[in-house]
């Protein structure tokens, strides 16, 4: 996937874009992974690779 961005915030940033899910709870053991973690909002994943994702997830 050609984000930019980490696999995590990848992941993350799925979850909040699904119609499903409330809330997403992330955790992290130093300043670094919240970071990462937080760099997950403030973009969204194209409408294509949402259903890529959903695709891969299904199986």
């Amino acid at each position: 996937m050609e984000t930019g961005k980490t696999v995590s915030q990848v992941a993350l940033n799925w979850l909040l874009q699904r119609p499903t899910v409330c809330n997403v709870i992330i955790g992290a053991r130093n300043e670094e992974q919240l970071r990462q973690n937080l760099g997950a909002t403030g973009w969204q994943l194209t409408t294509d690779q949402i259903a890529k994702l959903d695709a891969v997830s299904r199986h």
